[in-house]
């Protein structure tokens, strides 16, 4: 029988543990919905599905993000907002060369609408940034997939399969 690695922090790399172990308030910590449930979850469980579906160029990004999302929830539950001050991610990944943040919030209008400004922000930044690397990056087309790579990471693509690139 095969271990499932869905939700699971023992099998990721070592960068994205550092971030999920930085920020638990949006990783590690259950929303009350399924907090009933935590007695049952394992040791190493997170709320990511398989980690952060990307590269480690999008590693800065990802800590910008998570900072921001935790210094928020800090702040309101700071004021006595905890049933408005929750922040989990449960999909973060590449899609369509940039990243993606698919998560569940309870925030209020004001605070739920920056919070996905920011978002929008750091997907923009992601479509400037190598996905590979962490250097500037531009969305380029590899055979059908698209993907932000430096024009050095481009060229390795291309050397791997020239007959898919444009």
């Amino acid at each position: 029988m095969t271990e499932s690695k869905q939700n699971r922090l023992e099998w990721l790399p070592e960068w994205q543990k550092k971030i999920i172990r930085k920020y638990p308030i949006l990783y590690l910590e259950t929303s009350p919905e399924h907090s009933k449930d935590a007695a049952e979850l394992p040791d190493d469980h997170c709320n990511l599905r398989y980690g952060f579906e990307c590269e480690a160029g999008w590693e800065k990004l990802i800590d910008e993000l998570s900072a921001t999302g935790e210094a928020l929830v800090k702040a309101l539950r700071a004021f006595n907002f905890q049933d408005d001050a929750r922040v989990s991610g449960l999909i973060i990944k590449e899609k369509f060369g940039l990243l993606c943040w698919q998560g569940q919030d309870n925030l209020l209008p004001p605070f739920h609408s920056l919070w996905w400004g920011y978002i929008s922000s750091i997907r923009e930044r992601s479509s400037h940034t190598c996905e590979k690397s962490g250097k500037f990056g531009e969305l380029r087309k590899i055979g059908t997939r698209f993907q932000t790579l430096s024009q050095g990471e481009y060229d390795k693509a291309r050397k791997l399969r020239p007959e898919q690139s444009q």
